[in-house]
Parts: C-alpha cells; structure tokens; sequence
C-alpha cells in the first residue's frame, strides 16, 4: 500500500505544488496514516477528473465511483445554497448515491467538464422529483376513487412546485392538507392502528397513502382504547 501511495505521491506532484510541499512535511513513512492516505487517494481522483492525467487512470477507475458518492451530495448542497429560489429537492442518502452510479456508468466523460456539471445534477434531481410527485398523485387518486370521491382532482402544480387537489365544492388541498383530509378525516383508524369497522380494508393504496403522508409529517389519528 505504501509503495502505490508512493506512486500516487509522485504522480500528484507534477500537477500539485501544495501536494508537493504538503507530502514534505510528512516527514517520514510513519505519517503516512489512514486518513493521510485517503487524501492522498482522493486528491489523485479529482486530479485524474480534471486533468485526465494518464498516469492516474488506473487508480481513477479504482476509486471514482467513492469519490464520486462523496462529490455529488456536496455539490447539491453548494446548489442548494447558492439558489436565489431557495429550492431544496430533499434528496435521500440513497437518492445521492443513485445520482453518483449513474454518472459512474453512463457519463464518464461528461464529469471531466465541472463547469457542467450542476446543470446534469439538477436534471437528475428534479427527475427523481418528478417520479417521486408522479408516484404519490397516483396513489391520492386511487384512494379517492376507493372511497368514491371522483369529484377529487389531483396534480402536481409545477409553478407552485407541489401536490394540489380540488373537489367541485371549489375546495383546495395543498401537499399535507390533502393527507390530512384523506387520513383523518375521510378514515378513521382503530388504537392498534388498523381500519376502523365501516372503512372495509387497508388497501396497498391506502396503505402507501400513509406512508407518503409520514414525509409531511401527517400521521393517523388513533381512537382511545
């Protein structure tokens, strides 16, 4: 392992005078711990990326797709921040990690361009946004036509940038009014949490309907027992 930290040193240096003095100051072997060669590695990665330096190919192979499940969550969060809109995609550790594989398997070449680089993130983003929004109106429009309420109209508002849900009573439900009036109000629900007798079953609907309202923060108000 030293001998190709070594390497990687020697590599680095031609491309990185702060590396040169940096491997210096190490002084000897011994300095050479665990996190100081995770650094190493890491910056021997992101040199590879923007210099497609020949001579650290094979470790950009080796260890690109970690540095890339690192880099992606950071960039989104310098995106985020740096948004005048204030939009936040609220993606999860696993939707990050999807974005870094896919950008492993298929877009090899485009991450050498960190120029670009946000535009294709943003556009992952608000796919797995758009699936996301897409999967959950689904699922509030079979639970209305279980409980036979077809006067309900469910879509996601993209200029509001959320779920809206209308009757023909002209009333309007926005994101977690329309789980709260669904959960609470249209079901009622036993003390260990099940169906109360006269709303039939929990049906896979119902049943992700609930799980959908979780990330709103709407939960099932249960009887006293």
């Amino acid at each position: 392992m030293k001998k190709k930290v070594k390497e990687l040193i020697k590599s680095i240096e031609i491309q990185s005078t702060y590396w040169t003095n940096y491997v210096k100051s190490l002084g000897n072997e011994c300095a050479y711990t665990d996190s100081v060669i995770e650094n190493i590695i890491k910056e021997a990665v992101q040199l590879a990326i923007l210099t497609d330096n020949e001579k650290l190919l094979d470790i950009k192979k080796e260890h690109l797709l970690e540095f890339l499940k690192e880099e992606v969550p950071y960039r989104f969060k310098n995106i985020i921040e740096t948004d005048l809109t204030g939009k936040d995609y609220d993606l999860s550790d696993e939707d990050m990690e999807n974005i870094a594989q896919s950008l492993y398997d298929n877009d090899k070449d485009f991450i050498l361009n960190y120029d670009t680089i946000d535009c294709y993130l943003i556009k992952k983003a608000e796919a797995i946004v758009k699936s996301r929004t897409d999967s959950q109106v689904e699922t509030i429009r079979r639970v209305c036509k279980e409980l036979k309420m077809d006067d309900i109209q469910v879509k996601f508002d993209t200029n509001l940038g959320c779920i809206v849900a209308t009757d023909n009573q002209k009333n309007r439900w926005l994101d977690r009014e329309i789980y709260e009036f669904l959960i609470n109000e249209c079901l009622g629900w036993n003390a260990d949490g099940s169906l109360q007798e006269g709303f039939g079953y929990e049906t896979k609907a119902i049943k992700k309907l609930t799980e959908d309202a979780e990330k709103y923060g709407v939960k099932k108000e249960l009887a006293e027992e």
